[in-house]
């Protein structure tokens, strides 16, 4: 056990069931978006669908080797699956030989692969560490659960709560406030996303500097979101429920765009090359205003 950094039998069994789960389910993603009627339906059968039954397949193998490594003998493992226990024995004694090189890498990216697919499940958004904390060499996950003062502090986050260093790096980033580009899957073109250096909920929890320089922060970036986007209204959004740490979203409201409370529900979203582009020439403007 030591010569795996403590990982047990069954811990890495367990890490294999979760690297294929997770080739089947970025397999599957294909299935649902992307292709259509434009592929063959001979593609369809051997280039996007063959591949899915076969990790499917495989999956079904590691998870009836991580049951044995946990105690079930074959025959109840095949009592419980449907398969002959002297093939499911021999399909896992004839898998390749040797453990992983690196469980404690092969974890975190699994951690992060988790997390990136987690949508609005704030429940699920809190769990630091969805595998590694559920081993029997337990990784504990990043404190604290605040999502963005866990975000920078280097731990995992779901794809909604953004990154330490958003597209474009930060627009602003001084003493008391972060300014960057919301995250990209998340936020149309051109939202700014303020957050506060310390961790506070609400204007009640404010300093006497904060309460003074948040309005003149709005001040100076409403203008700035206007000319680059093209905005006829900006948004501006907060209510600490998805993160209990004072932010604020600036969603630009272009012309074309449906208004009012409906907008908030369907903003948009963009790429991040658009993004990096976009904070790029805001920071520009905020220079030639002797602002940067």
């Amino acid at each position: 056990m030591d010569e795996f950094g403590g990982y047990t039998e069954r811990d890495l069994d367990r890490i294999a069931v979760a690297q294929q789960a997770a080739r089947l389910a970025d397999r599957l993603r294909g299935l649902v978006g992307g292709h259509g009627h434009e592929r063959s339906a001979q593609e369809w059968l051997s280039e996007l669908i063959g591949p899915v039954l076969a990790d499917a397949d495989r999956l079904g193998e590691l998870g009836r080797g991580y049951a044995h490594a946990r105690g079930l003998s074959w025959a109840e493992i095949g009592a419980a699956t449907g398969v002959d226990p002297g093939a499911a024995r021999a399909a896992w004694e004839a898998r390749p030989a040797g453990p992983l090189d690196d469980p404690a890498a092969a974890v975190a990216e699994l951690d992060h692969w988790y997390m990136r697919t987690v949508w609005l499940d704030m429940h699920a958004a809190l769990d630091t560490a969805p595998l590694g904390g559920r081993l029997d060499a337990a990784r504990p996950g990043t404190d604290p659960s605040c999502l963005i003062c866990r975000k920078y502090a280097g731990g995992v986050v779901p794809l909604w709560a953004g990154r330490a260093e958003p597209p474009g790096r930060h627009l602003l980033d001084d003493p008391l406030w972060r300014v960057g580009h919301g995250p990209a899957i998340f936020s149309p073109l051109g939202t700014l996303l303020i957050e506060s250096k310390r961790h506070y909920l609400d204007y009640a929890e404010m300093t006497a500097e904060e309460l003074a320089t948040y309005p003149v922060l709005l001040a100076r970036l409403m203008p700035v979101i206007k000319r680059v986007t093209g905005a006829e209204r900006v948004h501006v959004f907060s209510n600490m429920d998805g993160a209990a740490h004072f932010h604020t979203w600036l969603l630009p409201r272009r012309p074309d765009q449906v208004r009012g409370r409906r907008f908030l529900t369907t903003p948009g979203w963009c790429l991040e090359p658009d993004a990096a582009a976009v904070i790029e020439r805001m920071r520009e403007l905020l220079a030639a205003d002797g602002q940067g």
